[in-house]
Formats: C-alpha cells, sequence, structure tokens
C-alpha cells in the first residue's frame, strides 16, 4: 500500500513521465508532445453509463446470488452477530474484573444457553398440561365439528355421509404421500436445527475476535478516517443495541399484559397462551428462515 502511494504521487507530480522520457531518449522538457506515444502513461478513458449500470447490476445479482446460496451460513451467523451485540457491554465488563476473554466468552454463551432452556423449560411445561387436558375438550370439539357439517349440508347440500367419505378419500391420498412429506419435514427439521447449533459458535468467536474484526475494519478505511471509521463502528454497535433490547423489552410488555388479561378473563393455559403471541410478535423482523 506504501509503494502505491508513492507511485501515485509521483504520477501526480509528473515524475514518471520525465522518467520514461529520459529512458526512451525523448529531449529533455519536451515530453507534452510524446505522451500519447508512452505506454504506460496514456489516458485514463473513463467509463460510459452504460457501462457503469451494467456493472453496478453485476455486482447486485452476484451479492444476491451470493446471499441466495449461502444464507444457510449467512442465517445463523446473523443471528450470531446480533447476540454477539448483545453481549459485548457484558463481556467487556467481565474482561474489566480481570478474566481472560475466552472465560468471559465462555460465560456470556453459558448464560445465554442458560436463559434459553429456562424458556423452552417452561414452554414445555404449559405444553404437556395442554395435552394433559386436551380429552376434556373433546365433547367441544365434536360439537363444533357436528355444527360446521350441517352449515355445509344447509349451505351447499352437502350431507354429512358425503363429508365423511370426502375426508376419509384425502385421509387415505395423505397417508400414501406420507412418505415424502415426512422427508421433507425432516429434512426442514434438521436444517433448522443445524442452523440453531452454528449461532452459539458464531457467536464465542465473534466475541473473542471481536478487536481483530473492529481492527479489519478501519483496515478498510481510506487514509486518515480510522477515527471516523471507528466512531461508526461505536455507534452502529449502539444502534443495534438499542434496537434489539427495544424489540425484546416490547416482547416481554406484550407478554405480561396478554397473560395478565387471559387470566383476567379466566382462559385456560393463559401463561402459554400470551407468552406464545408476544414470541410471534418478533416474526415480522427476523423473517421464517
Amino acid at each position: 500500500m506504501k509503494l502505491f502511494h508513492k507511485m501515485y504521487a509521483l504520477a501526480q507530480m509528473n515524475i514518471l513521465s520525465r522518467v520514461f522520457a529520459k529512458l526512451l531518449n525523448f529531449p529533455p522538457n519536451s515530453t507534452e508532445p510524446y505522451m500519447n506515444e508512452l505506454p504506460v502513461m496514456g489516458k485514463i478513458s473513463v467509463p460510459s453509463y452504460s457501462e457503469r449500470a451494467a456493472n453496478s447490476l453485476l455486482f447486485l445479482g452476484l451479492a444476491l446470488a451470493a446471499l441466495y446460496f449461502g444464507r444457510e451460513l449467512l442465517i445463523p451467523f446473523a443471528f450470531g452477530g446480533l447476540f454477539a451485540y448483545l453481549l459485548e457491554p457484558v463481556c467487556t465488563r467481565l474482561e474489566r474484573w480481570k478474566l481472560p476473554r475466552t472465560v468471559a466468552c465462555l460465560i456470556c454463551l453459558i448464560l445465554v444457553l442458560i436463559i434459553v432452556f429456562l424458556i423452552g423449560w417452561l414452554l414445555s411445561r404449559q405444553v404437556m398440561a395442554f395435552q394433559g387436558e386436551m380429552h376434556t375438550y373433546e365433547p367441544l370439539i365434536l360439537r363444533k365439528i357436528d355444527m360446521g357439517q350441517a352449515w355445509i349440508d344447509r349451505n351447499f347440500g352437502v350431507d354429512p355421509q358425503s363429508q365423511v367419505q370426502f375426508l376419509r378419500t384425502k385421509s387415505k391420498e395423505m397417508v400414501n404421500n406420507s412418505g415424502a412429506a415426512f422427508g421433507s419435514f425432516a429434512n426442514g427439521i434438521a436444517n433448522t436445527f443445524g442452523i440453531i447449533a452454528l449461532i452459539p459458535v458464531y457467536m464465542f468467536f465473534l466475541l473473542m475476535y471481536r478487536t481483530k474484526l473492529r481492527n479489519f475494519m478501519c483496515f478498510l478505511a481510506p487514509r486518515g478516517k480510522f477515527e471516523e471509521m471507528n466512531n461508526i463502528i461505536d455507534k452502529t454497535s449502539g444502534v443495534v443495541q438499542s434496537y434489539t433490547i427495544g424489540v425484546i423489552t416490547v416482547m416481554g410488555i406484550l407478554a405480561v399484559l396478554n397473560t395478565s388479561v387471559l387470566l383476567a378473563v379466566g382462559v385456560p393455559f393463559a401463561v402459554f397462551i400470551g407468552v406464545l403471541a408476544a414470541f410471534l410478535n418478533i416474526v415480522p423482523y427476523i423473517g421464517v428462515f
């Protein structure tokens, strides 16, 4: 890089042209008439608008293709980076307490795993309790099914026996096609668990090497822009942390409000339904993979 900058400075001062003129035995102080004959110091062609547009479209297409084909690695990397942003203040505080960076990163990782395990344990208990109470809702479900069959018979002229026969036929078709459907379902579950398993790995290494990543980003900045790039990284980190904490806070407030209202009106499994409804609020922010 230093050599490149020196060469660029020499070119701007027109020293290279004089050197080439001397090497090629041009008369002194007469390099201008021979500038077109110099192969290195030729005129720089500016790309046209169509060329720039084509290059931009090509770059955009390559970027989209890389995002599409690399989504199985980029999605957990994005989530790992998000959690690393959230845990960076905690990790920094632990390092100020004279803990090695490796130990601080491991403590942050274990803390996240404990929180996820507790949430999953509470939700699994609610799901098991819901399954245990399903038999009490069986008469209500059957009565609703009878009402639906009567409504279809009254409005569309399809008697209940024809409806049952239709459902049996569709059930047999589903059973015959269950092999392919089960394979697709199992493949989706395996991909999901693979993505989830990579998130802690990315999170740990991003926390571990965050200083090197910062230095690399600053190295990419133009000369004299080191401090400006450093400030941009700090502001970006603060915005991401504040935004993520705000989303989690809104989700917690919704969980408390939903659960409180459902408990007040006497809805069973109010905690499970309230937390699930609040958790689904985050889907618009992260998508469905």
